[in-house]
């Protein structure tokens, strides 16, 4: 089973300390969109075919779109302006589904829906500018396990079925971000970054299956 993951956008909330002039430590959290290309096109293609259902057939159709997002930078500080080191972070929430329903029948339903999420660890660094107000570049790159589960379900007659299957996989990840903050008291800098994403996993493979139909 291959899925293609794109992640863009990034829009976070960044707290960042100094220790001694030479370890940092930021922490990270906010929302991020999914190019969930491939599971979304299957979707669309579910609601292309069933575009010819009688009246009183309904369906409903949600795209993967974004997830949260948080995560911790640690770094060592080769100068006031330069650090390198690692980044790791949690990508959670990312949901799609697929639902047709009989607006007659209460008892009749069927839906599809799939969850993603991914845990990166990369390697990198930044470079910061300016004194109170500091605004700085990252870029970092690694590995992202990624995870999710497809799930089917169904009623028939008043009798639920349920199928559900979890699937994983890894690939290549890239981080690049822009940043603007404010120094706080005691060599904490708050601010924003926004920034892009690339992470690919060319197959994700079932891991768990687990049938109730």
């Amino acid at each position: 089973m291959k899925r293609i993951l794109l992640l863009t956008a990034m829009v976070l909330a960044l707290a960042s300390m100094s220790f001694a002039q030479m370890l940092s430590v930021s922490v990270f959290g906010g929302y991020t969109t999914l190019a969930m290309e491939e599971i979304n096109s299957e979707l669309d293609d579910m609601e292309e075919a069933m575009s010819t259902l009688p009246p009183g057939i309904s369906v409903t159709k949600e795209n993967i779109s974004g997830a949260f997002i948080a995560g911790v930078d640690l770094g060592i500080m080769l100068s006031k302006e330069i650090s390198i080191g690692t980044r790791l972070a949690l990508i959670t929430g990312g949901s799609g589904k697929f639902r047709i329903d009989d607006d007659n029948n209460d008892d009749y339903w069927e839906m599809v829906n799939f969850t993603t999420g991914m845990i990166p660890v990369m390697a990198g660094g930044k470079i910061m500018f300016g004194e109170e107000i500091k605004a700085g570049i990252s870029a970092y790159g690694g590995l992202g396990f990624a995870s999710g589960t497809i799930g089917m379900a169904a009623m028939f007659g008043g009798t639920e079925e349920i199928l559900s299957v979890n699937i994983a996989g890894s690939g290549m990840v890239i981080d690049l971000a822009g940043s603007i903050g404010a120094e706080l008291p005691s060599g904490v800098t708050a601010g924003i970054e926004v920034g892009y994403r690339i992470a690919k996993v060319a197959e994700m493979k079932t891991t768990e299956k687990n049938d109730d139909m």
